[in-house]
């Protein structure tokens, strides 16, 4: 199992290796099915599981950290600082990606494929310094209000303050932006995305302390 950086495990997580991918790719897939974004640029669920189970693959190879709940009812990707996802993490992850790319409605796959060209745009200007990125958030819907998320980012948060790092976070629910204010998270820029017309929040967590 990749147990993350400095192979250190966090309370109350279970380190995920590719075995356990593409479950992993099953939960975030049901937990985005009613994503405001999503449910929209990925519709299909088969598809929308297939794409997170590659972003597991790409998370992982790219040195980042893949976990879940110890019931599996919640996966979290991290990505630590200097760390991207380019395409070396693409070609290191066995070009997994492919594995939905090509099955994609070309209308659809467009927009997927823009999104985090512009995403990243925008955090770059907002947020050169190096820091901690939540990715990737998701609990199981017949998991959720049991706090299985918030375990998994007082994991990561850990990891973060003992790096003396800042973390960041998006979300295109409106939902979880009282969620993240718990763990100390601030609205930073509000963008829309692009074809969708839909709110998308960049949040920051500052270097505790």
């Amino acid at each position: 199992m990749n147990a993350g950086p400095k192979g250190e495990q966090q309370p109350g997580v279970v380190p995920l290796d590719r075995r356990d991918f593409p479950y992993a790719g099953l939960v975030l897939g049901r937990a985005f099915s009613e994503d405001p974004l999503w449910s929209v640029m990925m519709s299909d669920t088969e598809l929308r599981c297939a794409m997170f189970a590659g972003a597991a693959r790409m998370v992982a190879a790219g040195g980042g950290i893949v976990e879940a709940t110890p019931d599996f009812g919640a996966v979290a990707l991290w990505m630590p600082p200097g760390r991207k996802l380019g395409w070396a993490a693409f070609l290191m992850s066995g070009l997994a990606p492919l594995r939905w790319i090509v099955r994609t409605p070309r209308p659809d796959l467009k927009r997927v494929v823009a999104l985090p060209r512009e995403v990243d745009k925008q955090r770059g200007a907002l947020m050169p310094e190096p820091h901690w990125s939540l990715e990737v958030l998701g609990v199981d819907p017949d998991c959720q209000g049991k706090g299985l998320g918030s375990t998994l980012v007082e994991a990561g948060l850990r990891r973060a303050d003992a790096d003396r790092m800042p973390t960041y976070v998006d979300t295109t629910e409106q939902r979880n932006l009282g969620f993240y204010a718990r763990f100390g998270f601030e609205v930073e820029r509000e963008i829309s995305v692009t074809d969708l017309q839909a709110p998308f929040w960049m949040m920051i967590r500052p270097i505790a302390g």
